[in-house]
């Protein structure tokens, strides 16, 4: 997994942790952060072959924290779903790979 970030402001930290027994990734953005420049990709091997999931361009609020599932991420180009919350409110959208 990589995910690419905008440059931060010195000293903030953005936090992504990998849930591998959850099958997701959650990432929680400073509240100094760019609201977009983010991609993340993916890449595991299961009794399918090699599975990739890239996408560029995600969008995330200062303050967001997001999550996204790979639960049900079985073939290279399959849409998986990004939950974020920011600023009291909360939404789900399916990024395509």
């Amino acid at each position: 997994m990589s995910l690419k970030a905008p440059v931060l402001k010195s000293g903030a930290t953005l936090d992504v942790k990998l849930k591998p027994a959850d099958k997701k990734v959650l990432i929680s953005t400073p509240h100094s952060a760019p609201a977009s420049g983010y991609g993340l990709s993916l890449m595991r091997y299961t009794t399918l072959g090699r599975q990739d999931f890239v996408h560029g361009g995600l969008k995330l609020a200062p303050s967001a924290k997001a999550q996204l599932k790979f639960q049900n991420f079985d073939r290279s180009g399959e849409a998986l779903p990004l939950s974020t919350s920011a600023d009291g409110r909360s939404s789900t959208e399916k990024l395509h790979g």
